[in-house]
């Protein structure tokens, strides 16, 4: 049996970010008179409609353009490391060159990120919640001709937060501090692999050739990333609810709300990469390498795709066969390992930028349900009603 709710009890949102709950109060405006109390008539029983905070959240969704800002704060530093910023960096600041691009890449996406903070208003809870009803009130109960609400009840925010309440102080806390914690985990998370993707990118546009190479790459990793890894995202979600099922009913009732795995094509940039670009590249040239141990031809009229990869000036590939003289070929076995080293280098730091955003929803829902499962525990709280006057 779940007990009603109460003005000024804690609730905690699973978009929170601060690590600190807030209190539920009476909203006067949509509930009118309000005169059903409880404990010594020390309380205001809670409503359908009773939707105000004392207090906004930090919401997570405020900084949701954090990731797309660094990945391009990140390329424009990388773009002007490899113009020549990086050398003029390395002048003051002695050691490897990789630092001094470091350095760059680092500011333009400090740069990008202090932009999006900017430009990132502190969301108003109330607001937003002004026209929303708590989920799952009580059917035959009524105070003021609104339906009561319970302990199992939860609002749904439009920004995709679900806000759930707690009749203990020392329970809001600790929920408060976990689902921060996994909240900022996962964004850290995403703007961590936006920097690198945005590095990486960046680093490699040397001039015009490699802008034009390049776009149908980026082209294809924006596709990738929003019409293959977004929707994955999202049944990886609906697969990790689904694992905890029966096993909450909060989380149970929470996870009801659908899923939604859509998003603008240019809201999420980070996942944006070359891994199959690098793949189609690493198995032609294994190939060649295969051909060439034993002692067949790689001749350009033969494989023509292959000579394009080795020897055009288009190609980004074309310098991990160029010897000393920059003569390219796949015939010289010293050439092979230098090759593959370089190919498989790439190719992991794409499938660890394309692994991330799982990795990220996984911290995502790990969050919900542990935020769950404190409100579950926090039903062993329950008070009872001890007078109620109307």
């Amino acid at each position: 049996m779940s007990s009603y709710l109460h003005n000024e009890l804690w609730i905690i949102c699973t978009n929170e970010s601060s690590f600190c709950p807030r209190k539920i109060q009476i909203d006067v405006e949509r509930r009118g008179k309000s005169t059903v109390k409880c404990l010594s008539q020390k309380y205001l029983l809670l409503t359908e409609v009773d939707t105000k905070i004392n207090e906004d959240f930090k919401c997570i969704s405020q900084w949701s353009h954090v990731p797309s800002a660094a990945f391009w704060g990140a390329t424009l530093g990388g773009v002007a490391s490899a113009l020549g910023g990086a050398a003029l960096v390395a002048a003051f600041i002695p050691g490897p060159g990789w630092i001094a691009s470091a350095i760059l890449i680092g500011f333009g996406a400090l740069v990008g990120i202090a932009i999006a903070a900017f430009k990132s208003p502190a969301l108003q809870c109330n607001k937003l919640l002004c026209n929303v009803k708590w989920s799952l009130p009580l059917q035959n109960v009524k105070f003021e001709k609104h339906l009561a609400i319970t302990k199992k009840s939860y609002i749904q925010c439009p920004e995709g937060g679900t806000l759930l309440a707690f009749l203990s102080e020392e329970s809001a806390k600790a929920a408060a501090r976990s689902i921060a914690s996994y909240n900022n985990a996962g964004l850290t998370l995403d703007t961590i692999a936006s920097i690198i993707g945005g590095g990486l990118l960046g680093t490699g546009i040397t001039g015009i050739s490699a802008v034009i190479y390049a776009a149908p790459g980026f082209i294809g990793g924006l596709l990738i990333g929003n019409g293959i890894i977004e929707p994955l995202r999202g049944m990886e979600s609906q697969f990790i609810r689904s694992e905890h099922n029966g096993n909450n009913e909060i989380y149970d009732n929470i996870n009801k709300e659908e899923v939604d795995a859509n998003n603008d094509l240019f809201n999420d940039l980070s996942n944006s990469n070359t891994l199959l670009m690098d793949s189609w590249a690493g198995g032609m040239f294994g190939a060649a390498i295969v051909r060439s141990r034993l002692g067949y031809t790689n001749a350009a009229g033969e494989h023509p795709a292959l000579a394009w990869l080795m020897r055009s000036k288009w190609s980004p590939y074309s310098g991990f066969f160029q010897g000393t003289r920059g003569c390219t070929g796949t015939n010289n076995p010293k050439r092979h390992g230098r090759a593959m080293k370089d190919l498989k280098g790439g190719a992991f730091i794409n499938i660890v930028l394309g692994v991330e955003p799982f990795i990220s929803t996984w911290v995502t829902e790990e969050g919900r349900k542990n935020v769950c499962d404190y409100a579950q525990n926090d039903l062993e709280n329950s008070i009872s009603i001890v007078s109620c006057s109307q």
